[in-house]
């Protein structure tokens, strides 16, 4: 089966949930009238990523209106919408890159490998990073995953198409080993499972004022590069970091028939961010404990909070 997908590399208003939602809509429209039949959004897409505990509140406060937003837009689009956004569970906030159909219930799996950084606004889920969904089987993977080994070589044979977004600074993308999964994962993942993958990223301005896990005050750009890469090696983009944009390619979305075992993926952590996550892992957690003006049944109550509803 062929289809027509589309990328939006945006620029976002970090916080400004109803702007970046009205342009995303208008987006989407330029995307329909080109005939894309799924439109792939970046990670954090509503809010931006901004390494600040005030994300929390604003996940609690914004995250059902969020899927709603989805909902409202695929079905008023006849367009299949995928992205990443913070969003309540039972009490409990989680990372969750949803995949939104036409009618169709929202398909979703939640971040299973977080960084110290953000764990001041969300926590890890167990999730598998492969979902059932219209379009087929699709794998997602969360921007930190690409360092997990359980989720970037986890068997994606079966899948038709793979979905990676990001979210993170260019300072960070400056090193190598993030630069590399942001540009050389994608392309090595399109030709081990012979299906095209595709990178999802935020362009625009990036500024923070960090957090107690995130001692940071930054402004400059977003890492951006998003892309379309597919199983002949070929590609298209990848877009400029700090830029704004849309890909679209005309793809083959058949069922990978398993892994090409001469392409080795990448999976080691860099030994500067595993001591990171050491140093700061539980206080960052304690953070997210005790955002009591969140609104959240969570807040100072973990114990309440309920079991996580599983993927």
């Amino acid at each position: 089966m062929k289809i027509k997908i589309g990328l939006i590399q945006p620029k976002v208003g970090h916080y400004q949930v109803d702007s970046n939602l009205g342009m995303y809509a208008d987006r989407l429209i330029e995307l329909k009238q080109a005939g894309v039949q799924l439109a792939v959004l970046p990670e954090f897409f509503p809010t931006g990523n901004t390494l600040e505990p005030r994300l929390l509140q604003t996940a609690v406060r914004t995250g059902v209106k969020t899927a709603q937003w989805m909902e409202d837009q695929a079905d008023g689009l006849d367009m299949v919408i995928a992205g990443s956004y913070l969003c309540p569970e039972n009490g409990r906030v989680y990372n969750r890159f949803a995949i939104q159909a036409p009618g169709g219930p929202l398909i979703r799996r939640r971040k299973s490998f977080i960084p110290a950084a953000e764990k001041v606004y969300s926590l890890e889920a167990d999730d598998s990073p492969i979902v059932e969904t219209s379009l087929g089987k699709i794998g997602l993977i969360l921007c930190a995953e690409t360092f997990a080994p359980k989720i970037v070589c986890a068997d994606f044979s079966g899948c038709v198409l793979i979905l990676i977004a990001f979210a993170i600074p260019n300072l960070f993308a400056q090193t190598p080993g993030i630069r590399d999964r942001l540009t050389n994962l994608p392309r090595l993942l399109a030709k081990k499972w012979g299906v095209p993958a595709i990178l999802c990223s935020i362009g625009g301005r990036f500024s923070t004022k960090g957090s107690l896990a995130a001692p940071l005050i930054w402004r400059g750009n977003y890492a951006g590069r998003s892309g379309i890469y597919l199983p002949d090696g070929t590609s298209i983009g990848p877009l400029a970091p700090g830029a704004e944009g849309v890909l679209t390619a005309e793809v083959d979305l058949s069922p990978s028939k398993g892994a090409n075992a001469s392409v080795k993926i990448p999976a080691g952590y860099p030994r500067c961010m595993a001591l990171y996550n050491r140093v700061f892992g539980a206080g960052a957690k304690a953070i997210y404990i005790k955002q009591k003006d969140a609104g959240s049944p969570l807040a100072g109550h973990p114990e309440k909070a309920g079991p996580p509803l599983r993927g």
